[in-house]
């Protein structure tokens, strides 16, 4: 079963969190998509558009596995067409790596694609303001909680990175400060691998983490901490932005109670 989409009619305040894995391994697809289908629980994969399309490249996800991952309830978002840096990019090749990126992930996935995760985090204002003009949010690692409430810069989104050698402890330290100051905490994950050993990348964590780590979350409830996708948080803040809207019979009710 897919996962189910998140019910955002129960925010009330409390805390939520969002895991999002960046460059689209295959990894992702294989050891951390059935982690989040067994706990039911909400995922993002950023995809660089060149690396899925390209056969060649070894370790990554393949078009039909991104299109997959989107019917599984998974959230697509861009992580660039090339994975470059991005600042000092001349203005045509900026556009092509937000624009064009977006455009063939969307092919891929099947779905609208509306956050955009910038490579190596590394994003001036020029770099943040291209792309809100194609994004509604824009992602960068800034070891900060992002607002619920829509702040004054409501498409910028911080991240916290998760590492080799990221210890469950310092997560749940992580998560449970999120839970006390009912803040929305994003987590940034790069990979994952089967067993920790010494071989790991600097950024795959293992699976058994990354289950302590899910199974910790939904344990808590989503009355306490809901896991939410980008797309979630967008409805949240529409929600509290819009007024109260009353029935004409409602109205029509209260005013008789008066006569």
């Amino acid at each position: 079963m897919p996962i189910t989409p998140a019910d955002t009619s129960r925010y009330k305040g409390q805390a939520l969190i969002t895991l999002i894995y960046d460059d689209g391994f295959k990894s992702d697809y294989d050891l951390a998509l059935p982690l989040h289908l067994e706990f039911n629980m909400q995922a993002g994969f950023a995809i660089i558009a060149s690396r899925a399309l390209d056969e060649r490249k070894v370790g990554y996800m393949r078009p039909a596995d991104v299109k997959a991952a989107a019917e599984q309830g998974v959230e697509i978002c861009s992580h660039s067409y090339t994975h470059q840096r991005m600042v000092g990019l001349d203005d045509a090749a900026l556009e092509h790596e937000l624009k064009d990126s977006k455009d063939a992930i969307q092919a891929m996935a099947g779905r609208n694609v509306t956050t955009f995760c910038v490579p190596f985090s590394q994003a001036d204002e020029r770099v943040i303001t291209a792309a809100e003009k194609h994004y509604d949010m824009v992602r960068i690692k800034d070891k900060k909680f992002t607002p619920v409430e829509t702040p004054s810069d409501g498409k910028l989104v911080y991240s916290y990175g998760l590492k080799n050698d990221t210890t469950f402890d310092e997560i749940k330290a992580l998560v449970d400060k999120a839970v006390a100051e009912k803040a929305w905490l994003t987590i940034m994950l790069h990979g994952v691998v089967k067993e920790k050993s010494p071989q790991q990348r600097e950024f795959e964590i293992d699976s058994q983490l990354l289950r302590q780590m899910i199974g910790y979350i939904k344990g808590l409830g989503s009355d306490t901490l809901m896991p939410v996708n980008f797309a979630d948080v967008r409805r949240i803040r529409a929600q509290q932005a819009a007024p109260a809207h009353y029935h004409v019979g409602d109205l029509f009710k209260s005013f008789k109670r008066f006569i």
